[in-house]
């Protein structure tokens, strides 16, 4: 009896080391964890939503295609208090949160302290910002906001920053770009946005290309010209020789920015040309990209705008906020139950039970089987 009883306790143990070493976390379990925390720390110390008062339920933590070598990530809570619900949603770039936005769902969010006003924020978002990422940026953009002293539509640049700030009717959004010899760049930029005066946006991608050149060999009229040219051999193929004879410009415009080839930016003429009249199934305008380094074509679409021009000259929306909304709305926004099943990581809890199950089978069936051997 003694024997049978060693012998079952050895069985035993034997049998929760082996499904032990069945159920093992997944090897991203550690990665995930300080995601979510690196989150959550974000919405309180950044942001400062008083975490204390909300229940903070995470639905979607999605991996997206690595870029450049760099994990890409994006997160999704759902906080909840008494009256009160709101969505956080962040990307995150090597697990540094670059983009983050509040969608209140009932109520307003609730902060650790009360609200200022739009500039005071942006300023104290910014020093918590850069106490929480340690990145070197971020100083002379405060510098540079400390010589704003009414929050109101202006442009400003000091050195290679541009500063831009536009107020809609309950919006204000703060810009600082990247734009170096005055070349407009979309793509490398800070922006905070505040709805009503509490914060709503906030987005970091100013090291997110690096600029190879900002070379100018090719000036306004010559890639006017450049284009011209390529525009009327579309004509010409759309409505033949003779027909397109009859067309002429009317308008247009050239914007000196910075765009990504091959990951890295280079100066970069954006085009617009308005035509005296439609090409029948086609447009009454052109886009054009023309490279200022080199003078090659990139880009000649055929546009729906007639007797002006459809594009800002001041400003294109091609911006990184707006690329970065569309290209993640689709994750971010309501994560689908394929989605979920296929990218996000499973709970821990979904683990431990499964490891307690089979720990729990592996006994009781060490146990059957010691119990038909004394028969």
């Amino acid at each position: 009896m003694r024997y049978s009883l060693k012998k079952f306790n050895m069985t035993l143990v034997l049998a929760l080391v082996l499904a032990l070493l069945f159920v093992q976390l997944p090897r991203g379990f550690s990665a995930e964890s300080a995601t979510q925390e690196n989150v959550l720390t974000f919405l309180r110390d950044v942001v400062m939503l008083d975490m204390t008062k909300y229940d903070a339920k995470i639905e979607g933590v999605t991996g997206l295609p690595p870029r450049e070598n760099l994990e890409m990530d994006s997160m999704k809570y759902t906080l909840t208090s008494d009256g009160n619900e709101l969505d956080a949603m962040c990307l995150l770039r090597n697990n540094e949160i670059y983009w983050c936005k509040l969608y209140p769902l009932e109520g307003s969010p609730l902060f650790a302290r009360p609200l200022t006003n739009a500039l005071d924020e942006a300023k104290g978002l910014l020093d918590r910002y850069q106490a929480h990422s340690e990145v070197s940026h971020i100083q002379p953009m405060r510098n540079i906001l400390d010589t704003v002293t009414e929050l109101r539509p202006m442009t400003e640049t000091v050195g290679d920053i541009r500063l831009e700030i536009t107020i809609d009717e309950n919006s204000e959004k703060i810009k600082w770009m990247n734009a170096v010899n005055g070349i407009t760049n979309t793509y490398n930029v800070v922006t905070v946005r505040f709805r009503n005066g509490a914060f709503e946006l906030f987005v970091d991608n100013w090291n997110r290309y690096r600029i190879g050149s900002t070379e100018i060999n090719v000036d306004r009229e010559e890639a006017i010209r450049i284009a011209k040219e390529e525009a009327q051999k579309e004509i010409q193929a759309a409505v033949g020789d003779e027909v397109a004879s009859t067309f002429t410009f009317v308008y247009e415009s050239a914007l000196l920015t910075m765009q990504p080839r091959e990951d890295v930016l280079y100066p970069h003429w954006e085009i617009h040309l308005t035509l005296n009249k439609m090409v029948r199934g086609y447009g009454a305008a052109f886009n054009v990209l023309v490279w200022a380094d080199t003078g090659e074509i990139s880009y000649i679409v055929y546009s729906g705008s007639y007797g002006g021009d459809s594009q800002s000259e001041e400003n294109p929306e091609t911006s990184t906020e707006v690329d970065e909304l569309q290209s993640h709305s689709s994750t971010l926004s309501s994560p689908s139950t394929t989605s979920s099943e296929n990218n996000i990581n499973t709970p821990t809890s979904t683990y431990l039970i499964a490891g307690t199950a089979v720990t729990a089978i592996a006994v009781v069936v060490v146990a059957v089987a010691l119990k038909k051997r004394r028969k």
